[in-house]
């Protein structure tokens, strides 16, 4: 498998792993968010994904997760990526989003692949 394949596929895991809920699945999760940390994903990528994925399985779920992300990244001595600024402007954020669209897809981020 091709580290892009790779990486790609550890991007994935956690987010469906987060939209089926909690509790049991925790263990799992864990493995994929330290699986995606040693393919080269950022805390700042895995924190998007598991927030992205509030959409889907809810907030409660999204807490439960977040703070598990929150755990691995402490015992790996990586600060928690911080909230965007809540002044940022539309304009600001969309600039964000695209730049990290970049980064996970490559160029899929502008053929309307996610």
């Amino acid at each position: 498998m091709k580290e892009a394949d790779l990486k790609l596929v550890n991007m994935t895991f956690p987010d469906i792993i987060a939209a089926l809920g909690t509790g049991p699945r925790l263990k799992p999760l864990r493995n994929h968010i330290v699986a995606g940390l040693e393919a080269g994903l950022s805390p700042e990528a895995i924190r998007e994904i598991l927030v992205q994925c509030a959409l889907y399985a809810g907030f409660s779920a999204a807490e439960e997760t977040l703070a598990l992300a929150a755990e691995i990244f402490a015992d790996r001595g990586i600060p928690f990526p911080p909230d965007p600024p809540e002044d940022a402007s539309l304009e600001e954020l969309t600039r964000r989003g695209a730049e990290l669209m970049r980064t996970l897809h490559g160029a899929r981020a502008t053929q309307g692949y996610a």
